[in-house]
């Protein structure tokens, strides 16, 4: 097996010792670029109660590339689209190497907290968002209520 790079073994202890509030992530046993997550939806959100199954995945350029991170567990959000996948500066071009796996599932949670529908993935989501705020966050309670699942394949 490959040796694993100081930063991510760095960054993967750190997790274990110090999750993020309502955040389990652990290595795949076979993969350590590979991660199982489990996020609790936001307190006072419309996700809340509900636990979101993601993966992240380091490409081998990290931390010089953002991770690839999507949600596994369906989910009623504007800057989320049916296959999982996330619209949030710090995936793309606010990365930062300075930025860790941390710092990313804390802007997750924030996005989960803070929906932004003027900047969607799933514009007709972010329309019902925009015309009917109430009726869309009943459907996400609904969606963290439910726990239906997309497929778990993997990147």
């Amino acid at each position: 097996m490959a040796q694993i790079p100081k930063r991510i073994e760095k960054e993967t202890q750190k997790l274990e010792t110090e999750p993020p509030p309502g955040v389990q992530a652990k290595p795949d046993p076979a993969n350590y670029r590979y991660f199982h997550i489990v996020m609790a939806g936001p307190t006072g959100t419309p996700y809340e109660g509900g636990n979101y199954k993601m993966e992240l995945f380091l490409p081998e350029g990290y931390p010089m590339e953002p991770p690839k991170v999507r949600f596994l567990t369906k989910i009623y959000h504007p800057n989320i689209d049916k296959l999982g996948r996330i619209c949030l500066d710090v995936l793309k071009d606010k990365w930062s190497p300075a930025l860790q796996i941390r710092t990313v599932l804390l802007s997750i949670q924030a996005l989960l907290s803070t929906p932004e529908p003027s900047d969607p993935l799933d514009t007709n989501v972010a329309d019902h968002f925009i015309k009917d705020r109430a009726g869309a966050e009943l459907q996400g309670l609904f969606g963290a209520l439910s726990g239906c699942c997309w497929s778990e394949k993997r990147f």
